[in-house]
Order: structure tokens, then C-alpha cells, then sequence
């Protein structure tokens, strides 16, 4: 597997990584490149590899969380949101987390990531221990969850 966390996109180091790991041959480097990456934002994302390739994206999301039970450390309080978009956001924490050991690092980095791939307006909080909250949200952009010792409350607000 490519995408070994299951994030949806994965970087040309990771792309690079596997194929010295799998001893595939270089030449295919720049082709999966120049094929899944043609803005060169290095990254292939699924929806484009899906896009190229004539796939299914939701068929291969839905299959992906069965088999990896990518939120399995996850526990919803509340959500609006579809599964593909709520697995992205897991994706993106667990490398955020991997990455960043500061959580205003990690929030910086989040939202930073929501409003490259699903527009702007996003909000991300990280809380410890217990919270009130009321907040406004466009409809299918909430969720509110734990992981590990955090709540995260991810959601869009509307463009007024």
C-alpha cells in the first residue's frame, strides 16, 4: 500500500520511498509525475489517480476504511459529514500529529490543509477535558470527536 495512512493523497518522498522499496523502476517516478501530478503540487491525490484511471474514489474510500478501520482510535460526538471527507481529516491529524508536537502547530497546519482541499472558512480546536460549545457550521462540514486525550471540533462556517 501507498498511502500507508490512509490520508487520500500521498507526497512525491512517500511515492519516491515506495518505489525504492518495491524496486520499481525509476522512470516510472516521473511518469506517475507527470500522469497524477500534472499541476505539480507534490502530491497524487486518490481523486485524481481515481480521475486518470477510471475509478470509483468512493468505492475505493469506503473499501479503504473497512479494511485499515482507519477510525478506530476515533470517537464521534457529532457529525454532519461524510465518511470520505471525515477520513481525510483523520488522515491529515495523524500526520499533523506526526509532524508537529505543538498543538498550535497542529491547528495552524490543519486548517491550513481543510482550506487548500475543501475551500476556505474552516476552524479547527483542540481541547482538553471538558467543553460547552455552540457554534454555527455549514451543514455536511461538522465534526466534532476524540482522539487519544483531545477533542478536535473541525467544522465550515458559511460564506456570508
Amino acid at each position: 500500500m501507498v498511502d500507508k495512512r490512509k490520508k487520500g493523497w500521498i507526497t512525491m518522498p512517500e511515492l519516491r520511498k515506495y518505489m525504492e522499496e518495491n524496486d520499481v523502476d525509476e522512470k516510472m517516478f516521473e511518469r506517475w509525475k507527470t500522469l497524477f501530478d500534472p499541476e505539480s503540487t507534490g502530491r497524487i491525490t486518490l481523486e485524481k489517480f481515481s480521475e486518470v484511471l477510471g475509478l470509483q474514489e468512493e468505492v475505493i474510500n469506503i473499501q479503504t476504511a473497512i479494511q485499515g478501520n482507519e477510525m478506530h482510535d476515533v470517537n464521534v460526538i457529532q457529525s454532519d459529514m461524510n465518511t470520505k471527507m471525515k477520513l481525510t481529516i483523520c488522515g491529515l491529524i495523524d500526520e499533523g500529529i506526526l509532524i508537529y508536537h505543538d498543538d498550535l502547530k497542529l491547528v495552524e497546519f490543519l486548517k491550513d490543509e481543510l482550506d487548500k482541499y475543501f475551500g476556505k472558512l474552516w476552524n479547527v480546536i483542540i481541547i482538553y477535558g471538558r467543553y460547552w460549545s455552540r457554534y454555527c457550521h455549514e451543514t455536511g462540514y461538522n465534526f466534532c470527536f476524540i482522539k487519544d486525550d483531545r477533542i478536535f471540533l473541525v467544522y465550515k462556517i458559511p460564506d456570508i
